[in-house]
């Protein structure tokens, strides 16, 4: 096999990774949120919803750690916004995952530019700006 058909294959192979790894995501975000959705449905199903009125979550789910602590407790909106926080992730994960891969391949032009593009994902979510 020639130089240029190994850097074809390798190219598939990362390809087909992160496509599995974008798969898995969606997957487990989508379950996750399921899961929370019945039950809510379960919890709240004959309590009709008052839509005029829009009310943010409680400040017990503001942050992470208190998400996680509720959601294994079961509370339905935690176990829903665990979902959320899964698919808000899983392009993240991408970005860190194609680290590792241009890092396996010795790509190092790319672990620096994918890189530079996880740290400004991770400043544009931070709200420090």
């Amino acid at each position: 096999m020639t130089g240029g058909n190994t850097d074809l294959a390798d190219n598939k192979d990362m390809q087909l990774t992160i496509s599995r790894m974008l798969n898995l995501g969606l997957v487990l975000s989508s379950l996750v949120v399921l899961i929370g959705g019945v039950l809510l449905m379960v919890e709240r199903g004959s309590i009709p919803i008052d839509f005029k009125a829009l009310r943010g979550e409680a400040l017990t789910l503001a942050s992470l750690p208190a998400i996680v602590a509720q959601a294994l407790s079961f509370e339905p909106t935690a176990v829903i916004q665990i979902g959320l926080f899964l698919l808000v992730a899983t392009p993240f994960a991408r970005v860190a995952l194609s680290i590792v891969l241009f890092l396996k391949k010795a790509d190092y032009l790319y672990v620096g530019i994918t890189s530079l593009v996880l740290l400004i994902l991770i400043f544009a979510v931070s709200g420090n700006h």
